[in-house]
């Protein structure tokens, strides 16, 4: 893995093919920034365009069908995909027939194109628990102890708890949006609370009702 940063800094004479990209449409636009950086990879992406070889794939995952580098596509309409030989592949396709080859999720594509959210669903249907909607996967009082439901309670105790506690509520909620889309958020982030809460947001308290409680029902 090479991350984006050390590829501004570094350059991209030294990046191997076949590669994997993940990149939003912020970074190529230079629209996504912070207090001391804006975050432009428009060269960097037409750089390995360019260096990719014939035949060796160079597959960039990004969150629009139709890329655009704002300071080299003029035209309006037009994206690097029309200058670039490239071929685009819809995520819910693909996700579609991934699903349908390798989880037997019972969320529909409707409710979420998130792959965590439907291996969530198979693991739980697997365990013979209601898996049809994202708000049944995070009750933690029915799900099994090697759910990964439970992996973002140990995160938000171990990486964030002092903000949580300052306004858990509303932190939660703000983690979730970029975890769960436009879905049920607020609903997860209350159980999400209620658990933390019940074990008082330290870890072996979590680690005590993720096991123990589970083996007396």
């Amino acid at each position: 893995m090479v991350a984006n940063e050390s590829l501004r800094e570094n350059g991209v004479d030294n990046v191997e093919f076949p590669l994997v990209h993940y990149i939003s449409q912020e970074m190529l636009t230079g629209e996504l920034q912070d207090e001391e950086h804006t975050f432009d990879d428009q060269d960097i992406v037409r750089q390995l365009l360019r260096d990719r070889p014939s035949g060796v794939p160079y597959l960039l995952v990004t969150d629009t069908s139709t890329p655009t580098m704002p300071r080299y596509t003029k035209k309006p309409g037009k994206s690097f995909i029309d200058e670039f030989e490239c071929t685009v592949v819809d995520h819910k396709a693909l996700l579609k027939r991934y699903l349908q080859y390798n989880l037997d999720s019972d969320l529909p594509l409707s409710t979420t194109q998130n792959l965590y959210f439907h291996q969530i669903s198979a693991h739980h249907k697997a365990a013979e628990l209601n898996a049809g909607s994202i708000p049944e996967l995070f009750d933690y009082t029915q799900i099994p102890a090697d759910s990964p439901v439970w992996g973002p309670l140990y995160y938000l105790i171990r990486e964030d708890v002092d903000n949580v506690l300052e306004d858990y509520s509303e932190r939660i909620r703000e983690a979730l949006r970029s975890w769960t889309e436009r879905g049920p958020t607020q609903q997860v982030a209350n159980r999400m609370i209620d658990m933390l809460e019940l074990v008082e947001f330290e870890e072996e308290r979590l680690d005590d009702y993720r096991y123990r409680h589970q083996e007396n029902e």
